[in-house]
């Protein structure tokens, strides 16, 4: 019987190649780095693929249980190589979910969600909060237009553009009660002169996330926790003009508004890790990190599909 010779996981010969893998629907730069990061330069390579294999195999090299979405994009591009069609990943879900057993039973057996939960222990001191996910708020939209007007009554002169952003830009999204505000400027070197009229309307500047954001000048307004008080809390995010920051954000924002099914899958995303995280705020994010990255890669691959 012919040998077949197995590939060690790494970067791609052929960048060519590599570009390819992005030609395959539902994946983006992102999910075509995870499947080179195992071996996988070439979309014939995905041909008669267990995509369940891959997932473990990408977990596995990582170190980390990835979000489920990245093994629904896993299906559909093996069910696309081998001829089947072209379909959204999500709708592959369903298939996922009926085999929810065997991913369980996986990761029993490697050990990876010990491994994984360790670190997060033994590297995470956040504090314990209440994550409260709420059913969408028809009045958000006029929350966000209110404050808005407030923002630009004291800093008006300062800004270029200001938008709607999170969850609660999206209707019928599920979210937090927490209106965030995106709203640009020419440069940061402004930023000193924002901090006190700002301070005036109730808004606190947060310099120590700058650190992990240096894009981003964050303020916030009300009361520091979420509890039961809903639609009382603005986070409001100062970048420069065309930054990484606003074009991701409303890349992410606009594509949920015009796919649905993806924002009732990231709601179901987020009302599991309120749960599953323990309210610990950090895992709560990173969780949903994955599903983001992924999105913001599908609406940069759809917006470069519309142009040509």
């Amino acid at each position: 019987m012919k040998k077949t010779k197995t590939k060690k996981a790494g970067k791609a010969q052929d960048p060519a190649e590599a570009l390819l893998l992005q030609q395959i629907p539902n994946i983006g730069e992102s999910i075509a780095d995870d499947l080179i990061g195992i071996g996988i330069n070439n979309p014939t390579e995905l041909k008669n693929r267990d995509p369940y294999l891959l997932y473990f195999q990408l977990c596995e090299h990582t170190k980390k249980i990835h979000d489920p979405c990245v093994l629904d994009v896993f299906i559909s591009a093996v069910y696309f190589m081998e001829g089947k069609g072209s379909l959204p990943w999500w709708k592959f879900t369903n298939e996922r979910k009926n085999n929810s057993q065997r991913i369980e039973e996986w990761i029993k057996r490697s050990g990876i969600d010990k491994k994984v939960n360790n670190n997060s222990s033994s590297n995470n001191n956040s504090k314990a909060v209440n994550i409260l996910i709420t059913e969408y708020d028809h009045r958000w939209p006029k929350v966000f237009e209110k404050e808005s007007m407030k923002i630009m009554q004291a800093i008006g002169n300062k800004i270029l553009k200001i938008e709607h952003i999170g969850s609660t830009a999206v209707i019928g999204l599920a979210a937090k009660p927490v209106c965030d505000i995106m709203a640009s400027i020419d440069n940061f070197s402004i930023n000193e002169e924002l901090i006190s009229p700002l301070r005036t309307i109730g808004y606190h500047y947060v310099p120590e996330y700058e650190a992990n954001l240096p894009d981003r000048r964050f303020y916030h307004r009300g009361p520091s926790e979420t509890c039961g008080l809903p639609n009382r809390h603005f986070h409001l995010h100062i970048v420069e003009k065309e930054s990484a920051f606003w074009i991701t954000h409303m890349l992410f924002r606009d594509y949920l508004r015009n796919h649905s099914q993806i924002a009732q899958e990231y709601a179901a995303l987020k009302k599991e890790l309120a749960t599953s995280s323990g309210g610990n705020i950090n895992n709560y994010c990173n969780g949903k990190s994955e599903f983001i990255k992924n999105v913001i890669a599908l609406a940069k691959k759809e917006q470069a599909d519309s142009i040509c």
